[in-house]
C-alpha cells in the first residue's frame, strides 16, 4: 500500500504547486500594478509585498496540511486515495501533533524537492562549484531521500516523520496499517 501513500503525497504536492503558482501570479500582479504595467520601476514597498506573498507559500502549506490532518485525518490527496493519518489511539492527530508531523515532513522532504533546482543552477553555471558547497548538499539530498523512502523500507511502513510525531497512516475508516 506504499503506492497509495506515494500517490497521495504527489497529489498533495501538485495542489501545493498550484497554490504556489497562484501566489507567484499574485506577486507578479502586485509588481505589474505598482510599476504601471512595467512602464517604471516598482517602488520598494511593492517589492517587499511581492516577496511577502511568495514567502507565504510554505507557512500556508504547513497550516493547510496540519489542519487537514487534525480535522479530518487526511489531506485532499490522502482522502482521494482512501488513507488517513492517525495517532496512537487511532484518532485524527491533535493540532500540535499534526503541525509537528507537517513540519517534519517539510524538513525531511525539502532538500529532495529542491535538488532539481540545485542541479539546474549547477548546469547553468557549467560547474557544480567547490566541493565544500556541493558535498554537504549531496549528503543532505541523500539523507532526505532516505527519510522520504523510509516508509517503503520499514516493516510497519512508518516514515521518519511518522515515528517522530507518533502517527501512522491507515486506510480511511479502518485501523489496518498501510504505511
Amino acid at each position: 500500500m506504499a503506492a497509495r501513500r506515494l500517490a497521495a503525497y504527489i497529489l498533495d504536492w501538485v495542489v501545493g504547486l498550484i497554490a504556489g503558482w497562484l501566489l507567484v501570479l499574485a506577486a507578479a500582479g502586485i509588481l505589474l500594478a505598482a510599476s504601471d504595467l512595467d512602464r517604471r520601476d516598482p517602488p520598494n514597498g511593492a517589492l517587499y509585498a511581492a516577496i511577502l506573498v511568495l514567502a507565504a507559500w510554505l507557512p500556508v502549506w504547513l497550516l493547510y496540511t496540519a489542519l487537514a490532518w487534525s480535522w479530518r485525518g487526511a489531506t485532499a490527496g490522502m482522502a482521494a486515495l482512501g488513507i488517513a493519518v492517525v495517532d496512537g489511539s487511532g484518532a485524527a492527530p491533535s493540532p500540535l501533533r499534526a503541525a509537528a508531523r507537517a513540519l517534519l515532513l517539510a524538513i525531511f522532504s525539502l532538500p529532495l524537492l529542491v535538488s532539481p533546482i540545485l542541479i539546474g543552477i549547477a548546469a547553468a553555471l557549467a560547474s557544480p562549484g567547490p566541493v565544500y558547497v556541493w558535498l554537504p548538499l549531496l549528503v543532505l539530498i541523500l539523507l532526505s531521500a532516505c527519510a522520504c523512502s523510509s516508509a517503503f523500507a520499514a516493516a510497519e511502513g512508518r516514515a521518519w516523520h511518522d515515528r517522530a510525531s507518533g502517527t501512522r497512516v491507515v486506510r480511511a475508516g479502518g485501523a489496518a496499517n498501510v504505511g
